[in-house]
């Protein structure tokens, strides 16, 4: 007879583990980040880097504040229930930005009225237990004259952040003008007080974006109605000293309005810049530009859809190769559909003409985000009318542009009345990470904010606490071990075999399995020597 140390053992651990009502947000429809009374809204979220986000919102039960709430990878919020205040200073804060920090924080900057009646910009920095590391209720970025809104900000890869914002301070001749700042890690502002000027141009300046240039400052694009509506863009270092001309060079200059302005970074040094173009008729271009300025594709752009109707709203990720996954909301049909396109380094535009269909479910589709998958592809989300009120739902598109979940989108929460403004992270395991705008129960609490997740298949995910398991093979047996990150008396758990001839599984009726804290072991005698299991 063989020893019994010869046998080969599979086992497959299912853990079942009663969760705590109302804490897990990987079920149907999702669970509530905040359902204070009050509305919740302009939310915005960012990934924590150890597979859970950061969201961010505008508060008003009771000023509009800001407050911020983590979801841990398994599922769960992490700090006080609905939420710690970020800033709960008096008057009103409005439209946060939120970025990683790099250590599991986050750095979020809003704009401000506590000298009322102006508006002025403020940022704070989270560690990962949500406690505020720099001044409280935030750092004055800027407190010049007149209003500043409407900033938008990006990680320095150092704990600090660059930030851009639309400045009133020069009164009528330019009512709008671009300034930009820079905190580090510590909460000190490190330029010229109240900001950098990027473009103070005759007329209007608007809706900055940023990123940075991968050698320690950051590109800024605005649109800019100094001679109809185009589009610019200015470099400045991680001193302060803007890098090109004086009040930017012109990324766009072809006659038509300008929309919808996106900035990324292309992993090389670069900046890929795409906006709606109503030069023919409301169509999707892009440009890259290089740390020179110079323009690397087709001269005020390239078409990255010119179909008929409307395309408005692109949203973009990297391709990991130096280009762009472009989505965007698409009117060609006559109702609103949600497309995407890919555009290689070269400024190629690849997959389908005018883009892939991700969705053109009957109603409307709208607001498309996108988020890269981990793998060259990207997770979309959008809200969907297909069921009469807006609900959201999601696809996942391959590098090579296939879709790869359910066609039309898997839904990620169906709840009743509106959903909208979605966003998404990547949880790090193939799968995302989802918070929206709810108002499932706006009669009782008004608009709140709910998140939920969808592995890597585009299924809900499936709580687990298991945090590690072995297998041995001893003289009494098999000895299987597993190790929880968390437990609750309300824990149970099933050990099932599969053996070599039919290979279905099976479960051990009345497994004793020992637990210490959270520790359990199992030890099954029954097993036959050579026999695979």
């Amino acid at each position: 007879m063989k020893p019994l140390n010869s046998v080969y053992a599979v086992f497959v651990i299912c853990l079942l583990v009663v969760a705590v009502p109302g804490r897990s947000g990987w079920i149907t429809d999702g669970a509530p980040v905040c359902d204070a009374t009050g509305d919740q809204e302009y939310m915005e979220m960012t990934a924590d880097g150890n597979g859970g986000a950061i969201i961010t919102w505008a508060d008003r039960r009771g000023y509009p504040d800001i407050y911020a709430q983590r979801i841990d990878q398994n599922g769960d919020p992490a700090w006080t229930d609905d939420g710690v205040v970020v800033c709960g200073y008096s008057y009103a804060q409005y439209l946060p930005q939120i970025v990683s920090d790099g250590s599991g924080g986050a750095i979020i900057a809003w704009y401000d009225g506590r000298p009322h009646p102006e508006r002025d910009i403020y940022v704070q920095r989270i560690d990962a237990g949500g406690a505020g590391l720099w001044t409280a209720d935030g750092v004055a970025v800027c407190t010049a004259t007149a209003d500043q809104e409407y900033v938008e900000l990006c990680g320095d890869g150092l704990g600090g952040a660059f930030l851009v914002w639309v400045d009133e301070r020069s009164g009528t001749v330019a009512p709008k003008d671009i300034y930009a700042q820079y905190v580090d890690w510590q909460g000190n502002v490190m330029w010229t007080p109240d900001g950098v000027p990027i473009c103070t141009a005759t007329l209007l300046q608007d809706l900055p974006k940023i990123c940075p240039d991968g050698s320690g400052g950051a590109y800024i694009t605005w649109l800019d109605y100094r001679a109809g509506t185009h589009i610019y863009a200015q470099r400045i270092s991680a001193a302060g000293a803007v890098q090109w001309a004086a009040d930017g060079i012109a990324v766009c200059n072809q006659a038509g309005t300008k929309y919808d302005l996106e900035i990324m970074a292309d992993g090389a040094g670069n900046a890929i810049i795409a906006w709606c173009d109503h030069r023919s008729w409301y169509d999707l271009y892009a440009q890259k530009i290089d740390a020179t300025g110079a323009s690397l594709w087709t001269a005020n752009g390239q078409g990255v859809c010119v179909a008929p109707e409307q395309q408005r709203y692109p949203q973009m990720v990297s391709d990991g190769a130096g280009g762009a996954i472009i989505t965007w909301r698409d009117n060609r049909d006559s109702q609103t559909d949600i497309y995407v396109r890919r555009v290689n380094s070269a400024g190629d535009t690849l997959w389908n003409t005018n883009g892939v269909l991700v969705c053109d479910q009957a109603d409307s589709q709208y607001d498309p985000y996108i988020a890269p998958d981990g793998s060259n592809g990207a997770i979309i989300a959008w809200y969907d009318f297909r069921g009469g009120s807006p609900d959201i739902y999601s696809q996942r598109i391959g590098s090579d542009g296939s879709v790869i979940w359910a066609a039309d989108g898997v839904a990620v929460c169906t709840a009743d009345n509106t959903q909208r403004n979605v966003r998404v992270v990547l949880d790090g395991n193939g799968g995302a990470i989802y918070a929206w705008e709810d108002e499932r129960t706006y009669l009782t609490t008004d608009k709140d904010i709910y998140y939920n997740g969808l592995d890597q298949y585009g299924s809900i995910k499936v709580p687990t606490t298991l945090a590690g398991f072995t297998t041995d093979v001893t003289g009494a047996g098999i000895t299987i071990r597993w190790r929880l990150s968390q437990s609750s008396p309300a824990a149970e758990f099933f050990v099932y075999r599969a053996g070599e001839t039919d290979r279905l599984f099976r479960e051990i009726a009345d497994a004793d399995v020992a637990v210490d804290g959270l520790s359990c072991e199992y030890v099954d005698g029954s097993c036959q020597p050579g026999v695979s299991y």
